[in-house]
């Protein structure tokens, strides 16, 4: 998702602030890693940060110039919050004016994109092998013998359809723990009414014999129509038989459905980036958190908390080129460390 005004807003609807400066803790895609990385007890996540751009919901935002910078550290000073995050700036980006006001880079994420090059199945029989890309069209096959897959987009969404996708994106949110919903009812009702609306597409997948669909997808076309990201699906797996992979099927068909489009550049989302690899993706970015102080502020533990993640984001790199370079088209594949 590109940065859009709206995200602001649902950013401090979904913490219940006035402003974008909320505790580093609090923020559930600081927390998520910060927690994992064994780092939780550091005195820096009860700090609160000032966040200018992104918000999360983008996938990624662009590299801030120096004015821009400043203007926010600035802001960030009338909020007396003790930092300046901008986060998942592309490492791979020119980040001078971030280095020069003394912000600090954070691996945090790893983004994943699927590439159109030659046709859906010729990229995907290249990059997968026969076996994996045999998987994918399996799993499409199999859910499409059990259920139908309905595709509503701007302006036919409905109050009935935005309720169906959030009963089990909210089973998704329930299976990993989340406790915020950043894509909630009146967030998806606040993005149609903005001119981010035109561009959702919801896939709802139901029974054949009928009944409330099991499968619900979200995405987001922008671009003129070239570039789809996968915002957020959920599945019901209490009654999708183990033998159906609906997460699977998903992947493939949004990539058949929207190359029928158009669409040229899939963007997979945030994290699980080697279970991406073998559904398609192939160029890896790395993302990192830029954090810099407001004022006078002692920095040693976001050196630490940086020096954590990196050892772990270089291995996750490494493994990825490894495994990049096993498959027939490794010229296919882009990591952007």
């Amino acid at each position: 998702m590109r940065p859009a005004p709206i995200y602001r807003d649902l950013f401090c609807q979904m913490y219940g602030v006035a402003a974008p400066a909320v505790v580093l803790g609090e923020m559930i895609h600081w927390w998520a890693i910060v927690r994992e990385a064994g780092l939780g007890d550091q005195k820096l996540h009860r700090q609160t940060a000032y966040v200018p751009a992104g918000y999360f919901y983008a996938t990624h935002v662009d590299a801030p110039d120096a004015r821009t910078v400043r203007e926010a550290r600035e802001r960030a000073a009338d909020l007396a919050t003790d930092w300046v995050l901008y986060p998942v700036v592309r490492a791979a980006d020119d980040t001078g004016a971030l280095r020069a006001a003394g912000f600090t880079p954070i691996p945090w994420f790893v983004g994943a994109d699927y590439r159109v090059r030659d046709g859906v199945d010729e990229d995907l029989r290249g990059q997968l092998g026969k076996n994996r890309h045999g998987d994918l069209r399996r799993a499409a096959r199999r859910a499409a013998e059990r259920y139908d897959l309905e595709l509503v987009s701007f302006p036919d969404i409905t109050e009935e359809h935005l309720l169906l996708f959030d009963r089990l994106h909210r089973l998704n949110l329930r299976k990993y723990g989340h406790q915020h919903n950043h894509l909630s009812l009146p967030a998806l009702r606040a993005m149609l009414a903005t001119p981010l609306g035109a561009g959702l597409h919801l896939y709802l997948r139901r029974p054949l014999e009928g009944g409330p669909p099991v499968q619900a997808g979200l995405n987001l076309v922008e671009d003129g129509g070239r570039t789809m990201s996968f915002v957020a699906q959920g599945i019901d797996h209490a009654v999708v038989p183990s033998s159906q992979n609906l997460y699977k099927a998903w992947f493939y068909e949004m990539f058949r459905r929207g190359a029928d489009m158009g669409v040229d550049t899939f963007v997979l989302g945030r994290g699980a980036e080697l279970n991406k690899l073998d559904m398609g993706a192939n160029t890896f970015y790395l993302l990192e958190n830029h954090l810099g102080p407001v004022g006078d502020r002692e920095t040693g533990e976001v050196e630490r908390l940086r020096q954590r993640l990196r050892a772990g984001f270089e291995e996750i790199g490494a493994r990825l080129a490894a495994n990049m370079a096993q498959r027939r088209a490794a010229n296919a594949f882009e990591l952007r460390w």
